[in-house]
């Protein structure tokens, strides 16, 4: 049974038992199927679409896939970036931004340590820096001269600087938490980056950080054929925290996945309209869960503390438009549809309850919480005591 692999109480794998039956590596898949706080009867779904639900035109593209497969061709039909892809081909950038962009993620650019893997002797070592190895993700974030440039992005949602993850983690980041304007930034600036490193390596000159970030800016403009798109005054979609209003608690979360190892972390915290911190939480996950279950998590935590505190009046906020909209539709077949249906089953316990969706200018704290988890072993609950930490970081934060 696999109720017995379950700690009843706290609703996570026994990894004690998990590693007597299994080998390391099911260990490691198995602690990253997500188990939902409150229990759900099981249910089949079709894997076809996102939704679960299934349909003839899904099971066409997954017979298509098979056939594919099955002839020795490649099919990106069953692919699990095949939405990035879609989305990539119809950026409104220059069509060689495009295919660099693809080429970007597929890690084919001709970076020093990508030539060396094809048997080339070159020297590894970025020409820039010269201080690392050239990665392609050395050579597009991580070189201290990209950080400068990217340092230009005062609205980034990607906080570059923190992250250490690969060029495909920051793209389906950006897919699922970012606006299409935010993509067309990141490769346009990227594509720049690059040309301008093979100007210094080829040519033996090249610009300013100033000069690129303003030349890459330029040519989406351009582009675009308008001039009214100021890079550093948008009209922002992301709006600053506010407190509720009298009489009701904010409970804003979020869920952080792994650049490349670890587990998920979730974030949570609770504020009253008087913009005082009532508590806040920091949960790991056993595993590395998928972005769409990891904040399907989040928004699940912040209701059962919620529920903890006794609190009446709720407003939950996130910055997943997925996780938001799925709870709007009530779409329960989904990958994460076994914690969105437990969201659904417990909102009406409240005597008022509702679900908005937030950005990230909005939304730092939880962000910041989340990100913090993911180096825990252990779950944090702070309620009578609220660190300083979190005080200063909220201070900072409730002046919307």
């Amino acid at each position: 049974m696999v109720s017995t692999l379950i700690d009843q109480d706290t609703r996570r794998w026994r990894k004690d038992i998990l590693d007597r039956i299994f080998l390391s590596f099911e260990v490691e898949n198995i602690l990253s199927i997500p188990i939902p706080h409150y229990p759900q009867e099981d249910q089949l779904i079709w894997v076809g679409n996102k939704k679960g639900i299934f349909t003839v035109k899904s099971a066409y593209f997954v017979a298509r896939d098979i056939v594919e497969k099955h002839e020795g061709g490649e099919s990106s039909v069953g692919d699990i970036y095949a939405p990035l892809w879609k989305k990539l081909w119809h950026l409104n950038i220059p069509a060689k931004v495009r295919i660099f962009a693809w080429r970007l993620c597929m890690k084919v650019i001709p970076s020093m340590l990508n030539m060396c893997s094809r048997g080339i002797q070159v020297d590894p070592t970025c020409p820039i820096c010269h201080g690392e190895p050239e990665s392609t993700e050395h050579a597009i974030i991580y070189c201290e001269a990209a950080k400068r440039v990217w340092s230009k992005w005062n609205d980034s949602p990607l906080y570059l600087n923190e992250r250490n993850g690969e060029i495909m983690d920051l793209a389906l980041y950006l897919l699922e938490k970012g606006t299409q304007r935010d993509m067309e930034i990141f490769f346009g600036v990227a594509w720049m980056i690059w040309y301008n490193r093979n100007q210094i390596v080829h040519e033996g000159n090249g610009g300013s950080e100033d000069h690129i970030w303003g030349t890459a800016i330029q040519m989406i403009k351009d582009f675009k054929g308008t001039r009214s798109w100021d890079i550093n005054n948008p009209q922002k979609i992301e709006k600053a925290w506010i407190p509720p209003p009298v009489g009701f608690f904010k409970i804003n979360v979020d869920g952080a996945v792994p650049s490349v190892h670890g587990h998920s972390g979730v974030g949570v915290i609770v504020r009253g309209w008087e913009r005082r911190v009532v508590a806040a939480k920091c949960l790991p996950l056993s595993g590395r869960m998928t972005v769409e279950e990891t904040e399907a998590i989040a928004m699940e935590q912040g209701i059962i503390l919620a529920k903890n505190l006794g609190l009446e009046k709720t407003i939950f906020e996130g910055d997943s438009m997925q996780t938001i909209q799925a709870i709007e539709a009530k779409e329960v077949r989904s990958v994460a549809g076994h914690i969105v249906k437990g969201i659904l089953q417990n909102l009406p316990s409240f005597q008022e309850a509702r679900v908005r969706h937030i950005g990230r200018e909005g939304n730092k704290i939880a962000h910041e919480l989340a990100q913090f988890a993911k180096q825990l072993d252990e779950e944090q609950v702070w309620t009578s005591f609220i660190p300083d930490w979190i005080e200063d970081m909220a201070k900072a934060e409730g002046t919307g």
